[in-house]
Formats: C-alpha cells, sequence, structure tokens
C-alpha cells in the first residue's frame, strides 16, 4: 500500500451526469510519484440554477462537498470538506492522504456533521453505499420549503465515485461524475404566479422547480387544488399550470367574492395577475339574472324621445345579454363570435401584457400594478370590433362613498371620478379619462392635473399610440360609436356623436331633461363600474344651482379643485378641475381652471346636461353631446 498526502489544488469542477458511476483506474505504481493532489474537473456550462438540460449541473464559487476514503472496510477518511473557490480550483479544510488501495467518495451539498455512508456492497455500489442519505428519513438533505435558491441547493444531493483521469510526477487527478439522487418537478406555463403551500418550489428562470426524494410520491398545492408527482433520481416529470383567472363578473369593486355574476362596462382592478369578464353587453346582466331594462327598456312601456331597444355594433336590436351566446334566459344573447381581442390603450406601460378570447371571456394579464386606465376589446373574425371595456387600475374600491341629501333625492356618490389616477401625495392631484355624453367608452386624459397636453398612451409593447381620432360626420350610428370606440365623433347638425338624439342612452326610461327625483335606471352604454351609473339631474343642481349658480367657497388653488361640504353625510367630496374636450377639437382645454362631468339627464336633444366648478362658482352647464367631459359615478339604487 502506498500513501501520498494530496494537497488540492486547481480544481475546476464537477461535472454532472444522470446516474453515471465511472469505475477506478488503477495506475500499476506510484511509487515514483511526487507527493500527489486531487483535481475535480467539468466540463459543462450550464448553471446549477439551470435544468433545462437535467440532470446537468455547473458548481458554483462558494459550493462544498464532503469527500470520503474507504479502505474496503470502513472509512479512514470522512467528511473532509472542500470548497469550490473563484479560479475553479477546490480548496479542502485540511489534506487528504492518496492511498493507492483506497477508494474515493463524495457528496453534495456538504453537511458539518458527520453522516457515515454505509460499507455494505462492492466499491462501485455507491448507491447502497449512501442509501441511507437517498432516502433520508430525517430530511438531513431536504427541505419542504425550495422557495429560495439556499434552500432549493440545500436539497440537491448528488453523489460519485471518485476515477483516476491522470496521473504523473506532480499529480494524480481524481475527478468525481455526479449522478443526482434527486426526483426534478418542473411546474410550467403559469408556475412563477402560482401561490403554493406545503412544498414549495423554487423559481427557475420561466419555471418553477423542486427537488423530490426518489421514487417517492410528493404532493403540491397550489391555486388549482392538491396533486402529486413522482419522478427517479436524476430524471424529472413536468407539470403545466394554468393559473384561474379571476372572474371580474364574480367580484366586487374590492375585489370580494360576489355570490353572482354582476358586469359593466368598467371593471376595477387591484393587482397584477390574470383577469377575465364575460363577453356581455354592459350591465345587461345584475346579481345572475338578465338585467332586461339595460338593454329594452321598452318592453315595460313606451320610451319618448328615446329608443325602445338598445343596439349593438351592428345596428341590430339587442335581444339577450351575451355577444357570443344564444341560449335562453341569462344565457341568451346574439350569438356572435369573437375571434380576438386588443389592447386599444393604456395610459400606464406595461399595465396590460396579454388580451386573448377564451370562449365566452376575454382574458387579459396584468403585468405591472400602478394606477392606470386602459381599452380592451374583441373582434370579429373581419375585425370589427364587437364591444370594448374599460379597466380602471387603482387602489379605491368605492367604498368610502359620500351621501348627499339635495332635498327631492338623496344620492350616495363615490369618493373619486371615474377612473381617477391620484399622481400627489394628498389624492387631490391626478388625472381621469373623458366621455362623451352617451357613449361607454372612456378617451384618453390630460397629462396631469395642471397640464392641457394629451396623456401619452401606449399598446401592449409599450410603444406610444394616438389612443383618439376625430372625426366630423353627419350620419354616425351608435354601431359606429361601438365598432370605433377610440374615434371622437360630432355631428354638425346634432352637435352630438351620434345623430340619434336619444334621451335615456344613460337612463333607460327617462323622457325629460330634468329627472328629479328618479334614481338613474342604468343602460347597456353606461360608462361606470358594476353597482355604479351616471348621476341624475337633481345632484347637478344641488350643488351647482341654477342660474348663476352657488359661490365657490372651498377652491385650492394648490391642488387645482374643491370640496363640496354641505348636505352630506360621510367625507367631504373632492372635485377636481379636470378641464375637458372641446366637441369639435383634439386639444384639452381648462385643465386645472375648470371641471366639467356629465349627468345621465340631457340638457336638449342637441346637448347633454352637467355639473361644472371653477374658481369663483359651482354651476351647471349645457353643452354639444360630443363634448368630452368627466363623470362622477353615484350608487346604483
Amino acid at each position: 500500500m502506498k500513501t501520498k498526502n494530496i494537497i488540492i489544488a486547481g480544481l475546476t469542477g464537477l461535472l454532472l451526469a444522470a446516474c453515471t458511476e465511472d469505475v477506478v483506474e488503477k495506475k500499476p505504481s506510484m511509487a515514483s510519484y511526487s507527493p500527489l493532489k486531487i483535481e475535480v474537473s467539468d466540463n459543462l456550462a450550464t448553471t446549477r440554477a439551470d435544468y433545462s438540460g437535467f440532470p446537468s449541473t455547473t458548481f458554483e464559487t462558494g459550493d462544498a462537498i464532503g469527500i470520503y476514503a474507504f479502505d474496503g472496510s470502513s472509512y479512514v477518511t470522512s467528511n473532509i470538506r472542500f470548497v469550490k473557490q473563484s479560479d475553479g480550483s477546490w480548496l479542502p479544510d485540511e489534506e487528504v492522504p492518496y492511498v493507492e488501495d483506497y477508494t474515493y467518495y463524495a457528496y453534495f451539498p456538504y453537511r458539518a456533521t458527520t453522516y457515515t455512508p454505509s460499507t455494505s456492497g462492492t466499491v462501485d455500489a455507491v448507491d447502497t453505499k449512501f442509501a441511507s442519505f437517498i432516502s433520508d428519513a430525517s430530511n438531513y438533505f431536504w427541505k419542504a420549503d425550495q422557495s429560495t435558491k439556499a434552500n432549493f441547493t440545500y436539497s440537491n444531493l448528488m453523489i460519485a465515485k471518485g476515477t483516476i483521469t491522470d496521473a504523473d510526477d506532480d499529480a494524480v487527478t481524481i475527478k468525481f461524475t455526479m449522478a443526482h439522487k434527486r426526483g426534478l418537478a418542473v411546474f410550467t406555463d403559469d408556475a412563477e404566479d402560482a401561490t403554493f403551500t406545503g412544498n414549495t418550489p423554487y423559481q427557475v428562470g420561466s419555471t418553477m422547480q423542486f427537488l423530490m426524494k426518489p421514487d417517492v410520491a410528493t404532493s403540491f398545492t397550489d391555486d388549482n387544488g392538491s396533486y402529486s408527482m413522482t419522478a427517479s433520481g436524476g430524471e424529472y416529470v413536468s407539470h403545466s399550470i394554468v393559473i384561474p383567472a379571476t372572474d371580474l363578473s364574480m367580484v366586487d369593486n374590492a375585489g370580494n367574492a360576489r355570490a353572482s355574476m354582476t358586469t359593466a362596462n368598467c371593471y376595477l382592478i387591484h393587482a397584477a395577475g390574470k383577469y377575465k369578464l364575460p363577453l356581455v353587453y354592459g350591465n345587461a346582466i345584475k346579481n345572475g339574472e338578465v338585467n332586461t331594462i339595460a338593454f329594452y327598456p321598452g318592453k315595460d312601456g313606451s320610451i319618448t324621445n328615446g329608443t325602445d331597444r338598445f343596439l349593438n355594433h351592428n345596428g341590430d336590436g339587442i335581444t339577450g345579454p351575451w355577444i357570443t351566446k344564444n341560449g335562453s334566459g341569462v344565457n341568451a344573447g346574439m350569438g356572435l363570435t369573437a375571434t380576438s381581442a386588443e389592447l386599444l390603450w393604456q395610459d400606464r406601460s406595461g399595465l396590460i401584457t396579454s388580451v386573448s378570447v377564451n370562449g365566452d371571456y376575454l382574458e387579459f394579464t396584468v403585468g405591472s400594478f400602478g394606477g392606470g386606465n386602459a381599452l380592451i376589446a374583441v373582434k370579429d373574425d373581419t375585425g370589427f370590433i364587437l364591444w370594448s371595456w374599460h379597466i380602471w387600475a387603482t387602489e379605491d374600491d368605492l367604498s368610502n362613498t359620500t351621501v348627499v341629501a339635495t332635498g327631492s333625492h338623496n344620492y350616495t356618490v363615490a369618493p373619486v371620478n371615474l377612473g381617477w389616477v391620484p399622481t400627489g401625495d394628498s389624492g387631490k392631484q391626478g388625472y381621469c379619462p373623458y366621455y362623451q355624453w352617451g357613449r361607454k367608452d372612456p378617451f384618453i386624459p390630460a397629462s396631469a392635473y395642471n397640464s392641457s397636453t394629451n396623456h401619452t398612451v401606449y399598446n401592449m409593447s409599450c410603444a406610444t399610440v394616438t389612443g383618439i381620432s376625430y372625426l366630423a360626420a353627419t350620419t354616425i350610428t351608435i354601431g359606429t360609436c361601438i365598432r370605433n370606440p377610440t374615434c371622437h365623433y360630432y355631428n354638425s347638425s346634432t352637435s352630438g356623436p351620434v345623430t340619434t338624439t336619444y334621451y335615456n342612452m344613460w337612463d333607460a326610461q327617462n323622457t325629460t331633461t330634468n329627472n328629479v327625483t328618479s334614481a338613474t335606471k342604468k343602460t347597456i352604454y353606461d360608462p361606470c363600474p358594476p353597482g355604479f351609473c351616471v348621476p341624475t339631474y337633481a345632484l347637478c343642481e344641488y350643488i351647482g344651482g341654477i342660474g348663476l349658480g352657488n359661490t365657490m367657497s372651498t377652491w385650492n388653488y394648490t391642488n387645482n379643485g374643491a370640496t363640496w361640504n354641505t348636505g352630506i353625510t360621510g367625507d367631504a367630496l373632492w372635485f377636481p378641475a379636470t378641464g375637458t374636450r372641446s366637441y369639435n377639437s383634439s386639444s384639452v382645454s381648462y385643465v386645472g381652471s375648470r371641471g366639467q362631468f356629465w349627468i345621465a339627464t340631457p340638457y336638449s336633444t342637441l346637448n347633454g346636461y352637467g355639473l361644472a366648478l371653477n374658481s369663483s362658482k359651482w354651476y351647471m352647464f349645457q353643452s354639444e353631446r360630443a363634448t368630452e367631459c368627466g363623470v362622477r359615478p353615484v350608487a346604483e339604487e
């Protein structure tokens, strides 16, 4: 038996290949060799965190292995630690003697407590030697929570028997070709967005991965439920995770579950994630039932100065709530086919990162949450837009409402404008989209609370887009507006966005210009989220007065707006001076000096009514229906 002291130097890494153990090649005689050293080498470039080529692995600086020397009956060297250095060498805690008749074994990851392999079996029976390591009943080499790199690495058991690969006067090189003794669970698709309980994987690139004890069923619980996975050592098994999209019609404005479906043209979101909304016309489904009055207001009585039945993108009368379905009851609809979806604009880059049609639903992903607005649409196979929806990303859940008692009718008023995005610490500085009277879709806002420039808007690739176009015409229909939700139409003869002069576009059964006592009967063209609608005349009259209006006493020159605090229950209402976009202009005006907010009651066949404020007074205004103004929602009754 010949013995040499081994000095570890210039170790260049470990080659990891599936379940390969090489036999030690004994050199004829080591007597003439100089003091010996051991090198451990690999020839792979992938990192240990990249399991696309599992089980290939490369060690990283700071990784440590443990080495044993076996004389055929017992271990004469036990658990000597070798640590990989930045130059690729492996540095031992102490010198290890080389003995010609010894067999050398290594394992990863190193454990400080000596954990002696078995002496059973032949020297080549590496699995037998390390059987207790592999089975690991006490989880000495394994953790259930592998969500961190440290815990993932901790669980990555590998073993090998050394093979002499070179011998000369300067060194004997011993190479350890490590074999993985864990199975690998690879979770694909939406795994990085999944929530796991119990056994928790580690994110590796676009996948989540979890190291399992070999041939043992390992249980997992994620957003879709519970299941188990099994893989042998050095093998992997994959599992596709599809994160269920949150159905916005089945949650309220705070994100809490509803008992039944309620739809709208605007939905609030409060976090990044996957969402879906049903392909339903506006608020045509309410509390799980067909909301007939929203699209067929004349069913229960004649409508004067309006229409008995509202129209879709083709100008056809709507006969059921669904765009795509054509069943009966709550599943009734127009039986159309939506083949694609499109993000038309968003005022926050990266807010919406994907849109698609999935059956009777429009699905989309919010990639980077932050205050903002987006407009998304579904199209048929000819490219016509069938309908579009406003997505409002906000931290506000609209629960902090204020009751305004007008004397003739009480209104529960939302705390902010529709689509409000605060930009200052006080919440009083910000911006919001504009609306043409009677239309359901938002138009892009001003860029800031004190700027009359248009806000920059983006497509899904984060490139800037126009977001709005202007067209003067004389024969524009409701269907044309639906098919072109980003087009600002105005009509020279009616001053409206369409030639239609209906009084009931936002208040289903309204036939007057001074609805003082009745609540709004929300229509499928109402732009507000579930539970809210555009207010009627009495609120406008109470705050804005008639004639010369009410004198302004609370104008805020710092934040450009005013609070209303008379006849209320709850917090004072902040009304920002968000300005307006004229019926025949592409530019925004009066931002910072005037606020204008539509109500559902029209002034006439040509003009809409609204509430306005400036630094001297609150007042009612009337303007061409094609004018773009803000909206302050009130709760449905």
